[in-house]
């Protein structure tokens, strides 16, 4: 979201595409409009596959529809591309909420949480600071691009550290497992 931010004089400047400043914040709010759809789908969801699975797969989409909204060929494709990405980060945030909450200690709940969600922040700080150098020798396309380093970063590591739910496992029979985590 913040890197959309960061880019939209460059896009604005971009002559094959005459994008208007109403275009452009069009095409910003479409990620929004994906987030809210993605977040109302992945409760259900994650009732049927668990959490981890959902978490997996919704960094990786967003990682993917970053990569492909650095190759858009135009604002409507880039548009669509976003609202794609939206759904995952739209799936990430509740979940990554849901299991925070679930596996931490109950007396520092709200901390962990709060510290959890940090990660968004520092995120668009990151951002922000990366658009710095990098737009004006580099271009817009390479601070989508950059938003594939969740795919290479996070998901091994996630797939390997992060565990399931332990109320999905028990929900689902999964019981010694449960007691293994817990």
């Amino acid at each position: 979201l913040i890197v959309y931010g960061a880019v939209v004089p460059a896009l604005l400047e971009h002559g094959d595409w005459n994008l208007t400043a109403v275009g452009a914040g069009f095409i910003g709010s479409l990620a929004l409009i994906g987030m809210l759809f993605g977040a109302l789908i992945v409760g259900t969801i994650t009732d049927i596959v668990g959490r981890r699975k959902i978490m997996l797969f919704c960094i990786t989409w967003f990682s993917l529809a970053m990569g492909l909204c650095a190759i858009a060929p135009s604002p409507e494709l880039l548009g669509l591309f976003r609202f794609i990405a939206g759904l995952g980060l739209g799936g990430v945030v509740p979940t990554a909420i849901a299991l925070t909450i679930e596996y931490a200690p109950s007396h520092r709940r709200s901390f962990t949480n709060a510290l959890m969600f940090s990660g968004y922040s520092v995120g668009g700080i990151l951002a922000a600071f990366l658009a710095i150098p990098l737009l004006p020798a580099f271009g817009w396309r390479l601070m989508f691009a950059i938003g594939l380093a969740p795919l290479v970063l996070v998901v091994p590591l996630a797939y390997k550290f992060m565990p399931e739910s332990i109320s999905f496992l028990v929900a689902n029979g999964r019981r010694e497992e449960a007691e293994a985590l817990a």
